[in-house]
């Protein structure tokens, strides 16, 4: 057995499972990430420019419940990685596979 993932592994995952658009719950259910974690390494790879939020461009229906005042606007978002982000990843792999010992598969 492996063990825990480092903070450098969760974030491969993130970035890998945000390839296309995604919404956080995705996120988090496709990483294996519970919330509060996933929540606090989003905002830090989107501060590092690793990521991207938007904010998901629909109307909610007539009486849905809404987090904001103004109808047009959706309180979800969605996520993906930056091309930025997809060079840290191919870097990230290289350094890994320079590090494995001639041994290791």
């Amino acid at each position: 057995m492996k063990g825990y993932r480092s903070h450098f592994e969760m974030c491969m995952d993130i970035l890998n499972a945000s390839v296309q658009p995604i919404r956080k719950t995705r996120l988090m259910y496709n990483t294996n990430i519970n919330c509060t974690v996933l929540t606090e390494m989003v905002e830090d790879l989107v501060e590092r420019g690793l990521m991207k939020k938007e904010r998901l461009k629909r109307k909610m229906k007539q009486g849905a419940y809404r987090l904001s005042n103004n109808p047009t606007k959706s309180p979800f978002f969605n996520f993906q990685t930056t091309l930025k982000g997809l060079e840290f990843v191919e870097l990230w792999r290289k350094l890994c596979s320079l590090w494995k010992k001639e041994s290791e598969p």
